[in-house]
Parts: C-alpha cells; structure tokens; sequence
C-alpha cells in the first residue's frame, strides 16, 4: 500500500477538498515530522468535526491494516482533540506505539478525561505500557507510574463502572498478593459484568491458580462469561478443559465458538487438534478460519520441528574424508 501512497502535497490538499481522502491519499500522511506535521496540523485544526471523526477511524483501520503506516504523530496530535470520538479512535491507534512519552498523556486522560469511553480506553492502554514494565522494556520508574496511576483509579472508580473493568483487566499482569485480592473480590461480586471481567484478568495473570475457576464458568448461562473463560482457559494453557471446550465449539453464540476453538489452538494436544481439524471443516467461513488459525498455532506452539540430520552426517563424512 505505501508504495502506491500519494505525495506529502497532494495528501495535505487532500484533507481540505470537498470530498473525503482516498486510501492512497492519506497514505501520505504517513510518518510525519517538522515542518510537515505541522502543515498538517494547522489543517486538520480548522476541520469540521465530523471529517475528523471520520479522518482519524479511517486512519485507525489502515494502521491495523498496513504495519508499515504510521500515523502515531496525528494520533498524539488527536489525544486533545474537542470530540470524544476522535480521542477514543486516537487511542485506539497508537496501540503499537511503545515510546514512554506516551505514559504522561494516557495517565492525563484516565484521570481526568468527560468521556467514560476515553477513560476506560486510556486505562487499556496504560495496561500494555505496564506489561513492558514487568517484562523489564521501560524504566522501573516508568512502570511503577503506570502502577500507581491504575491503582489510584482503580481505588476511586465505582466497582462495576467500565473505567474499573479496564483498570483491573489492565493490572492483571502485575503478580502480587494486593492485585490477586482484587480480582477474587471482582469475582466474588454480584455485579455480572465485574465477574466476567474478574475472568478476564484470570486469564491475563498467568496464574494456573484460577484455573479450576475458569473451568467452572466454561458453562455458565451469560454468553460473554462463556466466551471469557473460554479466552481464559486457553491463556492459561488449561490442559484439563480440552474436552469442555470442545462441547463449546457447538455454542449457539459465535463468539463462544470462535473464543472456545482459538483456546483448544493455545491449549494444544492430540485431542484438541482433532476437534479443530473438525472445526476447520465448517462450512461457516468464519468460524472455519478461526479453526484454521487455531491449528496454525498449536503448530508453532506445540508440534516439534524436526530437521533432517543429513546434512551433518555429510559433513561429517567431508571433514574425516570418508
């Protein structure tokens, strides 16, 4: 696609005519910088607000699309943007974006942003930036920004409000005796949408320890818990619900169906790849896909490569003279 992108020109003309940008024209707005970021946000200020609501989804999806657009200086740019939309779509795209200067902004917006949506999408956000942290990729400072900056949150937001599902579902990957609390007491509530995201974060804290709890909401009357124990169960690798996800395949909920065949292809084993091999036979094009992704990774995952050793044994043959 970036071949094809228009020039710098043509793509700032482009934002300001009658008719909304094509493909390849916004392709030039890619990797922006100096004089040319700023040409364009002098633009894109004096833009009705629908266009850039429209503009910036537009250059969510092709960023999604395309790993080699980058929109990031826009999306910065967008974070401060008058329209809820335009925020959210901005923080949405610069999921890839892994510079620390990212944190202050996301920290801003979590605490103080109008919009419920924003504010549960910032915490997501701050979730990555913290999995870096423990994975030792930013600052130790840096991380525990990010740490306090959830849990601060996290102790002023109403339980069961969507800020608090995103800020427990984003600390899930911090392993310590306060954060496991939360999420038993998340799980422990009455609120529905509060337990199925306190199975969310089971599954994203790589604690085989909830793993019996998993299991048991494998069957419960709510689709979505189904479908987040069913994404839980294959995070965590859960060896004993092969046979329980693979009842899920034949849930009447889609979602339930493609979450429970993505599992069996994280889980892995003899029995799981039959079920998919089956799976992949649907004759619904989507679920079929998703069974076919599934074997693809229990194949990188869990199938061992094997290399023929001929080579060596010529090798060997060379250097003795043999």
């Amino acid at each position: 696609m970036t071949r094809n992108a228009a020039s710098f020109k043509e793509a700032l003309a482009a934002l300001n005519a009658k008719a909304l940008p094509s493909k390849r024209q916004l392709c030039g707005l890619s990797s922006l910088e100096g004089d040319s970021l700023t040409e364009v946000q002098s633009v894109w200020s004096h833009l009705d607000s629908q266009r850039r609501i429209t503009l910036v989804e537009k250059l969510r999806e092709m960023a999604e699309d395309d790993v080699e657009l980058d929109f990031s200086a826009l999306f910065l740019y967008s974070l401060q943007d008058v329209e809820e939309q335009v925020r959210l779509s901005s923080v949405d795209g610069l999921w890839e974006y892994e510079n620390p200067s990212l944190i202050d902004k996301l920290v801003l917006l979590l605490s103080s942003d109008p919009s419920i949506l924003v504010r549960a999408a910032s915490a997501t956000a701050l979730g990555r930036f913290l999995e870096l942290g423990e994975l030792e990729k930013i600052t130790r400072r840096r991380r525990d920004q990010v740490y306090s900056a959830l849990m601060g949150a996290l102790m002023t937001m109403e339980p069961g409000s969507l800020e608090y599902l995103h800020a427990l579902e984003a600390l899930a990957c911090v392993s310590n005796d306060e954060i496991e609390g939360l999420i038993h007491a998340a799980y422990a509530s009455d609120i529905p949408a509060l337990r199925i995201s306190a199975v969310t974060a089971m599954g994203r804290s790589a604690n085989r320890q909830f793993s019996d709890l998993v299991r048991r909401e494998l069957f419960s009357v709510l689709p979505a818990m189904r479908a987040e124990a069913a994404r839980a169960s294959g995070e965590l690798e859960v060896a004993e619900a092969v046979t329980d996800l693979g009842k899920l395949i034949d849930d009447p909920e889609q979602e339930v169906a493609i979450a429970a065949v993505t599992a069996l292809g994280q889980v892995g084993g003899e029995e799981a790849r039959r079920l998919l091999e089956q799976a992949a036979q649907s004759d619904d094009e989507e679920f079929a896909g998703a069974a076919e992704e599934a074997l693809a990774e229990d194949e990188f995952l869990h199938r061992d490569i094997k290399f023929t050793t001929t080579w060596l044994d010529e090798l060997s043959h060379d250097e003795t003279g043999d």
